[in-house]
């Protein structure tokens, strides 16, 4: 809680897209251009949580192309005629695609391939926390303090690595619930995908939380 700080509202995240694909978009076509033509998509978790019309609200340009329908509204208030007007936006929603690649020339890794809106509030997620730990002295983009303390332990036998088989086949979701704040979890658990599609079939991550980054 100290190191993350208060949970960012939707207003004050960075949303960019990444270079993967969605659930709407092959890898190779996986550019901007082609996300935004594939059209809105999310996860049921996302709906679920009540921050898709905020989230959508954040992207005044992209609502702009994928609106269907304008609609005005005249109301009285105060014996004077108000107008409010409002816009209608299909988002299909998507199961997130569960998918095997290769980790080792022996194994392979689960990922899971999400809707567009879900990597763009997973992105917004990632660039806020990566700050925040950079604040508290933990770099996700320099190894360099890694590659010191390897090398120092290397040379002087004092130091180790520690590397866990599966480590993050092991990440359970009560461990992420117990060890981070509430408002985070919410956070989080709204931007990931809880059900993946394998094969025509749908599969509810929550009964199997060790799924890790499945």
């Amino acid at each position: 809680a100290s190191v993350l700080g208060r949970c960012p509202s939707l207003s004050e995240l960075d949303f960019s897209f990444g270079p993967g694909a969605t659930t709407a978009t092959k890898k190779p076509e996986a550019c901007p251009t082609m996300k935004m033509a594939a059209g809105p998509q999310c996860s049921s978790d996302l709906v679920a949580s009540g921050l898709l019309p905020g989230l959508l609200r954040e992207l005044p340009h992209l609502l702009e192309e994928w609106r269907v329908q304008d609609s005005v509204e005249i109301c009285e208030e105060d014996g004077e005629l108000v107008f409010y007007s409002s816009s209608t936006i299909n988002v299909e929603v998507h199961d997130a695609r569960l998918e095997f690649v290769p980790k080792t020339a022996l194994t392979f890794r689960t990922i899971t391939v999400e809707p567009m809106l879900n990597t763009l509030l997973q992105a917004g997620l990632r660039k806020w926390m990566k700050r925040r730990l950079s604040r508290a002295g933990i770099d996700l983009s320099d190894q360099s303090k890694n590659q010191r303390l390897a090398r120092e332990g290397s040379i002087t036998g004092e130091l180790a690595t520690l590397d866990l088989a599966s480590a993050s086949d092991t990440i359970s979701t009560s461990l992420v619930k117990l060890l981070l704040p509430a408002d985070w979890y919410a956070m989080l658990s709204a931007a990931r995908s809880s059900t993946v599609n394998y094969r025509g079939k749908s599969f509810m991550l929550e009964k199997f939380s060790a799924m890790g980054n499945a």
